[in-house]
């Protein structure tokens, strides 16, 4: 898979794009629970997460045919634009008075940030999909880092719980400049995976035709650096090759390999040498110039046939159903943290709980890359771990009638208890992500990841109207 070193920084800034607007919008809370009710917040959460899930059940649908029909390089940009785009542009206008003294005009707001953001999620996905595990575990960390970035703006813009719309403009103004170099991010890295695949679409042609002709101008127009080329004649009849994903062992012989196609693939040698391979192959396998000559910019191993795989994509369930039961648990408890009753910390209570899940969900999401590498653990282990989160999901429910214990009522007791939901809610998405690529086969990765994008905002949705018959007025 492709790696370069701004790889990890690029997939954060992703998520940290598509996540900053929800983040700054929740970190208001208590101004808006003052404003419009304690049950607001429950309001806001339905607005983000319910008009995306038609968006997402479509996209799973027909993206794989859109892809297709307009190339993917060209899909996946109009998605980078529409989702980080919208979010920058949402972002802009939201703090306008208009929007902000109406509840149904913010909650329509809210709603179309959180469209543009849920294309953005998957947008950021699907790239990830094509590349290292790293990228995903840089990805789910930026999507929490959000928090950390709201809170230090808002601690140097003097922001207090209950700040005006004029002083929280800033705040919007900084997110929406968030989202906007996100779509610097998601465009850099669809370009990087568009010159990787098509050069190894080429080279790989090259070398399973033996087409010797083919490697002299491809070499001569896309020269690489000195070093590079040096080290290709270090590497060559030892594997060099074999590095650029070509499927061979280490050390095996190669047909009309030459040293200069190893650095080739890695130094992203210009359009020049893909156009002249492109032209060079014009009539040597008809399926294959097809490919080359149409919209598909992806090597053909990555293209699942139209219909199939459809079993094969079944594999995927005990990860998106740890991902269903871990997100939706979370969900359902997150409208109760401006509806609990406090009592140490008084109307502090809803801004402690809610910094507490924050910064909670990213050490949970740091858990794999501490503990175990990236090897995410068995799919029975992550299924028994949301299952006992859901089941203690009657807990605050019980807490806020009053039928626990005298000794269970204790703000420092709720603290401790959304500290440890959130915690195991960061690991259990990390882990259902990475998993995916160890259930399913590489044809059916980015299928595979439409469908976990699906899964989560189904399963935010389903969380929220659950809490709906529990809500306190």
């Amino acid at each position: 898979m492709l790696r370069y070193p701004a790889q990890p920084a690029l997939f954060f800034l992703l998520s940290l794009a598509f996540s900053i607007g929800w983040t700054a919008i929740s970190s208001e809370l208590a101004r808006y629970a003052a404003q419009y009710g304690n049950t607001v917040l429950l309001k806001l959460s339905l607005a983000y997460y319910v008009p995306s899930v038609p968006l997402l059940l479509t996209a799973a649908v027909l993206d794989e045919a859109v892809d297709r029909r307009v190339g993917r390089h060209a899909a996946r940009t109009f998605r980078a634009v529409a989702g980080f785009g919208g979010c920058a542009a949402i972002l802009a206008v939201l703090p306008l008075p208009a929007i902000q003294e109406s509840l149904p005009r913010l909650l329509a707001a809210v709603a179309a940030l959180g469209v543009a953001s849920s294309v953005a999620f998957g947008c950021s996905y699907q790239l990830a999909g094509r590349s290292e595990d790293g990228a995903t575990v840089a990805l789910t960390l930026g999507f929490v880092s959000s928090a950390p970035l709201v809170l230090t703006l808002e601690a140097a813009l003097r922001l207090g719980p209950c700040c005006s719309v004029e002083e929280a403009a800033t705040l919007y103004e900084a997110a929406a400049a968030v989202a906007g170099s996100g779509l610097v991010a998601a465009l850099t890295v669809a370009r990087r995976q568009r010159s990787y695949s098509r050069q190894r679409l080429v080279l790989g042609a090259a070398a399973a035709l033996s087409l010797p002709h083919l490697q002299q101008p491809l070499l001569a127009a896309g020269r690489p650096e000195p070093e590079a080329e040096a080290a290709a004649e270090a590497g060559s009849g030892s594997g060099a090759l074999d590095r650029s994903g070509t499927g061979a062992a280490p050390g095996a012989s190669h047909e009309g390999s030459h040293p200069g196609w190893a650095p080739l693939l890695h130094t992203g040698a210009g359009e020049a040498a893909i156009d002249v391979g492109m032209s060079a192959l014009s009539g040597a396998a008809s399926p294959l110039t097809r490919q080359l000559s149409g919209t598909s910019d992806e090597p053909l191993s990555d293209v699942a046939p139209g219909g199939s795989g459809g079993a094969e994509l079944a594999a995927v369930w005990p990860a998106a159903a740890a991902l269903a039961l871990g997100v939706g648990a979370s969900m359902f408890l997150f409208p109760f943290l401006t509806q609990l009753p406090p009592r140490e910390l008084g109307t502090m209570l809803p801004v402690v709980l809610f910094w507490t899940r924050c910064f909670a969900d990213i050490a949970g999401r740091l858990l794999p890359r501490l503990f175990g590498g990236l090897a995410p653990p068995g799919a029975r282990a992550l299924l028994a771990l949301a299952a006992l989160r859901a089941a203690s999901l009657p807990l605050p429910l019980l807490y806020a009638a009053g039928r626990l214990p005298a000794y269970c009522y204790s703000d420092w007791l709720l603290v401790a208890y959304v500290a440890a939901m959130w915690l195991s809610s960061g690991a259990l998405s990390v882990y259902s992500y990475l998993l995916v690529p160890r259930l399913v086969g590489p044809a059916l990765i980015r299928r595979a990841t439409s469908v976990m994008t699906l899964t989560f905002n189904a399963a935010c949705l389903a969380g929220l109207l659950a809490a709906i018959p529990f809500s306190l007025p």
